[in-house]
């Protein structure tokens, strides 16, 4: 577990992730940042700015579902770098939600 990352938060990102092929260990940087987030040390904007920076390098070793000549629209690298961040911010923000005073 991340230290400073409660217990329900941390499973439940590591779930999403997980859809996303990625973990907590290919983001370090993650639980630091979604702990300013919580603590209120930045804004949703620049939260949201922060992921979408740490996610910019990982969307292309993500495996891209369709099959050549399908009907079916590939998503780009910049549609499943949105989707991740929304993923993630829903996680974090349910979790917001849920936290003790003292910690959000």
């Amino acid at each position: 577990m991340s230290p400073g990352m409660p217990r329900d938060l941390n499973r439940a990102l590591q779930v999403k992730l997980k859809d996303w092929k990625l973990s907590l260990e290919d983001l370090p940087q993650l639980p630091k940042m979604i702990r300013h987030y919580l603590l209120g040390t930045v804004t949703k904007e620049i939260f949201i700015a922060n992921l979408t920076q740490v996610f910019r390098g990982k969307v292309n070793a993500i495996p891209r579902k369709g099959a050549r000549g399908s009907n079916d629209r590939v998503p780009t690298p910049r549609d499943q770098e949105t989707w991740i961040v929304e993923d993630v911010l829903t996680v974090v923000e349910s979790a917001k939600l849920t936290l003790p005073p003292e910690v959000s």
